[in-house]
């Protein structure tokens, strides 16, 4: 849930553009 969306979030925004990781999320 929320606690996994934004550890993978994190992880992408480690990874990969914040916008990439914004529309992944969205």
């Amino acid at each position: 849930g929320v606690v996994a969306g934004g550890w993978l979030g994190t992880r992408a925004l480690l990874s990969r553009p914040p916008l990439a990781s914004l529309r992944a999320l969205g």
